[in-house]
């Protein structure tokens, strides 16, 4: 396992970023992630959503928050060197980066029409904050770049409102 890529990898999976670039809400257009270069993604921000983003060498990501707070949707894109990390153990450092505990197997994912697999997790309430309830899809484009989309959702959510955060979610797109 290459060190640098699984504490790149688990630093954006636990989407415990400090320094982020941009906070502000979300425009009427899609969001790209990288801002500049190749591959990127976009993702559709509904209107009133906060938008944090983080980008620096290897690694940008993308946190879309909506205005209660109940769902954050995160999307990265992360360029790695040496041996790819399998998808399972991905999820693993994840789970143990923010505390949550896998839920079940991985199952078929995709982002983009890219095939990959999701996760279910569940982060236990801590430093009061309520416990919550996350989807996590890690898709590999090739053997340096690997997309990341995850749902964090109050498990309290309503099942419709945790749907509106899937498709939301699902609007992911290969950037052009």
């Amino acid at each position: 396992m290459h060190r640098s890529l699984t504490a790149r990898v688990a630093g954006a999976l636990a989407g415990l970023s400090a320094s982020l670039v941009l906070v502000g809400t979300a425009s009427a257009g899609p969001e790209r992630v990288p801002t500049q270069g190749s591959p990127a993604v976009t993702m559709p921000a509904p209107a009133g959503w906060a938008v944090e983003r983080e980008e620096r060498p290897g690694f940008s990501e993308l946190f879309v928050r909506a205005p209660d707070s109940s769902v954050m949707i995160q999307v990265g894109v992360v360029t790695t060197a040496g041996p790819p990390t399998p998808p399972d153990q991905l999820a693993s450092i994840f789970g143990r980066n923010a505390h949550a505990d896998l839920v079940g197997a991985s199952m078929a994912g995709s982002i983009a029409g890219h095939p990959g697999r999701a996760y279910n997790l569940h982060m236990a309430a801590q430093d009061n904050h309520l416990a919550r309830i996350v989807r996590l899809t890690l898709v590999r484009l090739d053997a340096s770049h690997l997309v990341l989309v995850g749902i964090f959702a109050r498990e309290t959510l309503a099942p419709a409102e945790l749907r509106q955060a899937a498709t939301i979610a699902g609007g992911v797109r290969m950037a052009p």
